[in-house]
């Protein structure tokens, strides 16, 4: 199937900028600031525009430097690349200027414990551009660096319901000493620094990938992308899912996430049919 040239299903590219966004897959991967440094850790999360005005499309956050820190096999964990590596990454990173304004705003800090890049998936917030603190990489022009950060967080992943809008101050200031995260706005939104949801904001049940309404979409975008040449030798799940992306246009932007599921489920990859050999996906 050729790419498609329609207009409405073009992706963004780049930075955004003062737009409100939906995290709908997450990793920590190699980063080269599109070719202006050499390969730095980052962690890249691939947003939506809420509004549905655009498509996908893939920020980053520079955590560091490659002889520290390498993304894990499955991206989802910054691993040491040495005995030698700090325990953590320096607070003068990008990653940190995210997760610092993102705490601010009231998201509970051991929630970041895990490490794992997943634990934004779900995440809403508003984003604008400010001057970039990391100097990670071996610079290749002049240009200034920038770093999109949050403003407001309108939905938690954790919660099954948006909030509404809430701006640094009120965030800040309406936070009590306890640790319990208050968020003010058309509502009030409570989540306590233990990281529990309140039985209100349990997550549904997963869909049974047999019954998922995306499933024969998701098979076909999967044998077509899996036809491509370079992919012989087979993906990751997060790649597959990136790659089908495009592939899956008639699928709503508000179900993206439940057709890419599929890609998590052993018995999809059998009816497609595939198979798993280590953490990757290949053909049978």
């Amino acid at each position: 199937m050729p790419i498609s040239m329609n207009p409405d299903q073009y992706t963004q590219g780049g930075l955004l900028n003062n737009v409100d966004v939906r995290v709908v897959s997450a990793r920590y991967a190699r980063f080269d600031y599109n070719g202006t440094t050499n390969d730095v850790p980052s962690l890249e999360l691939m947003v939506v525009p809420l509004d549905g005005s655009g498509g996908e499309s893939a920020q980053h956050w520079v955590c560091g430097d490659l002889k520290h820190f390498i993304p894990s096999d499955d991206g989802m964990t910054l691993e040491p690349a040495s005995q030698d590596a700090p325990p953590s990454i320096r607070n003068n990173t990008n990653l940190a200027a995210l997760n610092k304004e993102l705490t601010a705003l009231g998201w509970p800090k051991n929630r970041f414990d895990s490490g794992r890049a997943d634990v934004y998936v779900g995440l809403e917030m508003h984003m604008v551009r400010k001057k970039s603190v990391n100097q990670d990489g071996e610079k290749k022009d002049d240009k200034p660096r920038e770093v999109l950060l949050p403003t407001t967080i309108i939905k938690f992943p954790w919660d099954n319901k948006r909030t509404g809008k809430t701006n640094t101050a009120t965030a800040t200031a309406s936070r009590p000493s306890t640790g319990t995260a208050t968020g003010t706005a058309t509502g009030t939104a409570t989540g306590t620094a233990t990281g529990t949801p309140s039985a209100s904001n349990v997550a549904a049940p997963p869909v049974d990938p047999a019954t998922n309404p995306h499933r024969e979409v998701v098979k076909a975008a999967v044998v077509q992308f899996m036809a491509f040449p370079a992919n012989a030798g087979g993906v990751g799940r997060f790649d597959l899912k990136k790659g089908i992306y495009p592939l899956i246009a008639t699928v709503p932007i508000a179900e993206k996430k439940l057709a890419l599921s599929l890609i998590d489920s052993d018995e999809f990859l059998d009816y497609v049919p595939l198979m798993l050999d280590g953490d990757r996906v290949v053909n049978l």
